[in-house]
């Protein structure tokens, strides 16, 4: 295309568009993202009782595991402690990390003075 065929817009009517006004009923609302003492509270409970029971499941498993079989008198008591300190170490880690996470707890805290 050349310089010559360039089309220009000079109208107003095609560069801004009239906006409807809000009917009654319809204005416009900001909105209400506030936090509510008691969702926040539960939320808090709730993250805490979840993460709590992360360490705690493999607990009672183990627990089931050793109390009824015969685990222990055919002589295997000897790898179940290595395995159950591992894996309770390791939901507890995952728990803490979980817990620190979902409650805002985590991260880099800045000091105001750097020197």
């Amino acid at each position: 295309m050349s310089a010559d065929s360039q089309t220009t817009q000079t109208a107003d009517s095609e560069r801004f568009v009239k906006i409807p006004h809000a009917l009654p009923g319809q204005e416009y609302k900001s909105p209400k993202n506030y936090r509510s003492p008691f969702i926040m509270g539960f939320y808090r409970l709730a993250v805490v009782v979840l993460s709590l029971s992360l360490p705690a499941a493999p607990a009672v498993i183990f627990y089931m595991i050793l109390a009824y079989s015969s685990a222990i008198q055919m002589g295997f008591l000897w790898i179940w402690i290595p395995m159950i300190i591992l894996v309770e170490i390791i939901a507890i880690s995952v728990a803490w990390g979980i817990a620190r996470e979902a409650l805002g707890y985590s991260g880099v805290i800045y000091s105001a003075s750097r020197r």
